[in-house]
């Protein structure tokens, strides 16, 4: 975020983050907020979870909403089933 500032408020190109295993990192205060002030750096993010109810553990439901709902660029669950029993 200091090199984007430098550079005039955006990074030149666009960084792209994946984070595999997110739930596994724990609680990050402020997450929401900081993942959407990235973007507007050119900063994108990717992150993968087993399922939206790790995400909901975490951060509760409203939390978790928020933050899959724009924030993040790509949001990839991994089914546990085909019957769609996660959510």
């Amino acid at each position: 975020m200091g090199l984007a500032r430098q550079k005039g408020g955006t990074l030149k190109r666009q960084l792209a983050v994946y984070i595999d295993e997110f739930a596994n990192i724990g609680k990050l205060d402020d997450a929401g907020s900081w993942f959407g002030t990235m973007r507007s750096y050119n900063i994108a993010f990717t992150i993968a979870l087993q399922n939206r109810a790790q995400l909901e553990l975490i951060y509760g439901t409203v939390g978790a909403k928020a933050m899959s709902g724009g924030n993040f660029q790509h949001l990839i669950t991994f089914p546990s089933s085909l019957r769609g029993d996660d959510k």
